[in-house]
């Protein structure tokens, strides 16, 4: 804390520590408010006010985890590449994104604190850029630069509305033509789905607008289809509407609670995280000359302590299903590679 003139509207004196147990939320906010003389926090497990250390680590179908070779670290929102060969990863309450190539073993860093990612990263279909939203003086925007950091962040587009930044979760069109990503429409107080468009002619707007606050969206391999999850029967569960035409159907996939919705096994699969904490996987058909059909959800292994508990979609999975790239504790991952 520091003194303030609210006279001069200038700080006095020193600063000095008040805590060092505040918890940082994964966009890098101290969870704290000051009423009345009175401090309310939430308190860090972690013993100081950063986010806990981790490492990152692949996951069988079946649970079994082997543990990739970097260094533990503050790690989030891990996505991979379309080739699967490479990963982009936040660190740390600036949120840097760094690529690491799984074949090359090398860690490569995107951004400084200079720049900071307000959401997570999302690849270009080509693996050649990585996308995210951030500042672009003063105001909200998505930008991206070059996946081999060889060049500075360009802007897209600015006047992304965006309330609750680590939960956008940008979703890239198979073809590149535009994004869908969670965000506020012009007059509107309640985050919904948003379309960016990237072509010559760059816009925002929404996708759609529903009662409850839908995110995490992600396009079938096809792009004729959408899943994402939404609290509109005040308990977030999995969805899928048709793409572009969004109001022709909707389906509820998840029966248990879901978040993070993915496409794998090019598109006959969808795999999320239900309200136990296990991933699920649901047999899905999506072919463009067939009615949408989907199985009932099956669970695949607990994800525990392996992730976050909020909204985040804070894991990826490869094309084919079999694998899934996690976040693991870094005491829990000691001496268990396997």
């Amino acid at each position: 804390s520091i003194g303030f003139d609210p006279d001069s509207l200038q700080t006095t004196g020193t600063p000095r520590p008040v805590r060092d147990d505040v918890l940082w939320s994964a966009a890098g906010y101290p969870q704290f408010a000051v009423d009345a003389g009175m401090l309310v926090y939430l308190r860090t497990t972690h013993g100081s006010s950063k986010l806990g250390n981790s490492v990152l680590a692949w996951v069988d179908r079946k649970g079994r985890r082997t543990i990739l070779p970097l260094e533990a670290n503050e790690f989030e929102l891990p996505r991979l590449s379309p080739s699967g060969d490479r990963l982009v990863v936040q660190i740390g309450a600036n949120r840097d994104l760094w690529t690491y190539d799984v074949r090359r073993g090398t860690f490569t860093p995107l951004t400084s604190n200079r720049v900071i990612a307000r959401s997570a990263p999302v690849w270009t279909r080509n693996g050649s850029w990585v996308a995210f939203i951030t500042w672009f003086d003063g105001e909200v925007g998505l930008g991206w630069l070059p996946a081999d950091g060889s060049g500075r962040v360009e802007e897209l587009i600015k006047g992304v509305g965006i309330r609750s930044f680590e939960r956008t979760n940008p979703a890239m069109l198979p073809d590149g033509s535009g994004l869908i990503l969670t965000g506020l429409a012009p007059g509107t107080t309640t985050e919904d789905l948003l379309f960016v468009s990237l072509n010559r002619e760059r816009r925002v707007e929404p996708l759609f607008q529903a009662p409850g606050i839908e995110r995490n969206a992600a396009i079938a391999p096809n792009g004729r289809f959408i899943a994402y999850n939404s609290d509109e029967s005040r308990r977030a569960e999995v969805y899928v509407r048709p793409f572009p035409n969004v109001s022709a159907g909707k389906w509820q996939i998840s029966t248990e609670g879901g978040t993070g919705p993915v496409w794998t096994r090019g598109g006959s699969e969808i795999v999320y995280k239900d309200s136990q904490g296990r991933l699920m996987a649901v047999a899905v058909r999506s072919a463009a000359d067939e009615p949408f059909d989907h199985s009932k959800p099956e669970p695949l292994f607990e994800i525990g302590p392996t992730t976050d508990s909020g909204l985040d979609r804070d894991w990826d999975v490869t094309a084919d299903g079999d694998r899934f790239l996690m976040r693991v504790g870094e005491s829990i991952a000691k001496g268990r590679t396997t």
